[in-house]
C-alpha cells in the first residue's frame, strides 16, 4: 500500500542473564503490571506470557517480541530460529489479512460504481481501471499465498531435546502446533482470496453488461439517426422536385420581365417608334404570333437555366476524401512550430482522464506542390502521448492529378522535412520505389544536360 517501512517488526532478544535490582525473579513477577512489565513493554509490546525454563532461564513473550534470557539459551538456537521463522510468517499473514480487507473495500466501491454508472459518464472508465487494479492485486496475492504455503510445507521443526530445559522450552514455544495453526490460517486466506476472485468475476460480468448496454444504446442511436436520415433524404428529394418547378416558374418570370424591359413597358411611357415599327406592326399584329414567340423565349430561357444548374452541380462533384490511420510517434514541439505556419480553420479538442486529443483542419496554399490544387488536410493526434493517430484529405480531382497514394506521400514528406516524425526520418526508407523513380529522372536530366553541353561545344568548334 506504499508504506513499506511501517510494516510490523518483531524483536527477538537473547540475553545471557537478566539483572533486575532484586536479582533473578520468578517469571510471573515480570508481568506484575508495574515497573518490570513497563520496562519490558518498550521492546516486547504487550506481554501476555512469561515462563521459567530453569532457575536461571526465562522466556517472556509479547505482542511485538520475545525475550529469552539465561546461560543455556544459546544451546537451543535451532529451535529459536524455527520459532522466529514461524512468527515472521504469522506477522506476514496479519498484513496479508489486512490487505484482503482493503481489497474487499475496493470491490465494494467498484460495485457501487457499477450500480450508479449512469450518474457520471466517467464511472465506466473508473470501473475498468479499478477492475484491472483489483485483478492484478488478486493474482499477486494468490502467488504470494502459494509461496507462503510452500515455505510452510518445506519447514520441518527440530526434534525435542533430552534435558529438562530443552523439553521445557520446546513445550513453551510449541513450534509444531504453531506451524499447524499457521497452515490452517493459510487455508482460511485461500478461501478469502477465492471469494474475492469470485466477487471480481461477478463485477466483471456486471461491467460487461454495462458495456453491452452502452453498445446497444449506440446501435439504437445509429438506427434512429439512420431513420431520420432516410426521412430527411425523402423530404429533400420531394423538395428538390418542387424546387425544379419553382426554378422554371422563376425563369419564366425572368424571361417575361426581359421582354417588358425591352419595350419600356414598366416605365409607364409611350411605346417607342422602333418598337411600333419593328415589332408591333410586322409581328405582334399577327394573331397568336407574339404568344408563340413568348412561349419559345420561355422555353429557351428555362433550358439555359437548367443547364447552368447542372453545370454548378457537376462542379461540386469529383471531390476525393481520404482518411489514413497513421498511429506514429511525433515531436509535439516541431508540430506546433509547423502549425504556426498554417491558417487553421477548425480546432477540436477532447480532454478526459486518458489525456488530450486534438483535431485540426487547414487548407494548403502551394498548388504546384499538390498537383495543381491544394487539398484540405485534417490531422487527429494525441497531444499527451505525442502520437499522430490519423490524417484526412479532401481534394478536387478535376483540378489535381494526385490521388490517395500521392496525397499521403506528399503529406509524409512535408511532415518529415519539418522534423515532426523525428530526426531519423529518411525519404529513401519511407518511399524506396518513389525515390528510385526520382533518381532515374535526375539521371535522365543529367544525361540530357551533358548531351546539350556536348552539342554546344561541337557548334563552337565548328
Amino acid at each position: 500500500m506504499g508504506d513499506t517501512q511501517m510494516r510490523n517488526k518483531f524483536n527477538c532478544i537473547i540475553a545471557d542473564e537478566i539483572k533486575p535490582a532484586a536479582g533473578k525473579l520468578v517469571a510471573d513477577q515480570y508481568i506484575d503490571k508495574g515497573d518490570n512489565e513497563n520496562e519490558l513493554k518498550q521492546v516486547l509490546g504487550d506481554i501476555y506470557a512469561a515462563h521459567d525454563l530453569s532457575r536461571d532461564d526465562v522466556v517472556i513473550r509479547g505482542r511485538d517480541g520475545i525475550l529469552l534470557g539465561g546461560p543455556s539459551i544459546l544451546d537451543h538456537t535451532t529451535l529459536i530460529i524455527s520459532f522466529v521463522g514461524l512468527l515472521t510468517r504469522e506477522l506476514f499473514i496479519r498484513n496479508f489479512f489486512v490487505r484482503t480487507f482493503v481489497l474487499d473495500d475496493v470491490l465494494k466501491k467498484i460495485r457501487i460504481l457499477v450500480m450508479t454508472y449512469q450518474k457520471d459518464p466517467n464511472h465506466v472508465q473508473r470501473i475498468r481501471d479499478r477492475l484491472n487494479d483489483a485483478s492484478r492485486d488478486i493474482i499477486l496475492l494468490q502467488e504470494i499465498l502459494e509461496y507462503l504455503k510452500e515455505s510452510l510445507n518445506d519447514m520441518v521443526p527440530p526434534p525435542m531435546g533430552e534435558d529438562r530445559v530443552s523439553k521445557r522450552i520446546y513445550k513453551v514455544l510449541d513450534v509444531p502446533q504453531m506451524r499447524t495453526d499457521i497452515i490452517m490460517r493459510c487455508s482460511d486466506l485461500v478461501k478469502l482470496i477465492h471469494g474475492a476472485q469470485n466477487t471480481l468475476i461477478t463485477l466483471q460480468r456486471m461491467s460487461d453488461v454495462i458495456n453491452t448496454k452502452l453498445l446497444e444504446d449506440v446501435f439504437k442511436n445509429v438506427e434512429s439517426n439512420t431513420k431520420f436520415l432516410v426521412d430527411a433524404s425523402a423530404a429533400t428529394e420531394r423538395s428538390s422536385a418542387a424546387l425544379e418547378v419553382m426554378q422554371v416558374i422563376l425563369a419564366g418570370s425572368f424571361a417575361f420581365d426581359i421582354l417588358d424591359r425591352l419595350s419600356g413597358g414598366t416605365l409607364n411611357i409611350v411605346v417607342p417608334n422602333w418598337i411600333e415599327e419593328g415589332l408591333v406592326r410586322p409581328w405582334i399584329s399577327i394573331p397568336m404570333a407574339w404568344w408563340f414567340s413568348n412561349m419559345l423565349w420561355l422555353l429557351l430561357v428555362s433550358i439555359a437555366l437548367l443547364n447552368y444548374m447542372k453545370v454548378l452541380g457537376a462542379s461540386a462533384l469529383g471531390f476525393l476524401s481520404v482518411t489514413v490511420k497513421v498511429n506514429r510517434k511525433i515531436d509535439i514541439d516541431k508540430l506546433n512550430i509547423f502549425l504556426q505556419t498554417r491558417d487553421i480553420d477548425i480546432t477540436d479538442e477532447t480532454i478526459d482522464l486518458v489525456g488530450c486529443r486534438k483535431k485540426l483542419t487547414w487548407t494548403e496554399q502551394d498548388d504546384d506542390n499538390w498537383g495543381g490544387f491544394s487539398p484540405t488536410i485534417e490531422i487527429f493526434y494525441d497531444d499527451t502521448h505525442a502520437f499522430l493517430l490519423s490524417c484526412a484529405f479532401s481534394i478536387d480531382t478535376k483540378l489535381s492529378v494526385l490521388r490517395e497514394k500521392g496525397l499521403m506521400q506528399n503529406f509524409t514528406k512535408m511532415f518529415g522535412q519539418a522534423g515532426i516524425f523525428g530526426e531519423d526520418f529518411d525519404l529513401y526508407k519511407e518511399f524506396p520505389e518513389l525515390m528510385k523513380e526520382v533518381e532515374k529522372l535526375k539521371e535522365a536530366e543529367a544525361v540530357e544536360e551533358t548531351g546539350e553541353k556536348e552539342l554546344d561545344t561541337n557548334k563552337k568548334e565548328e
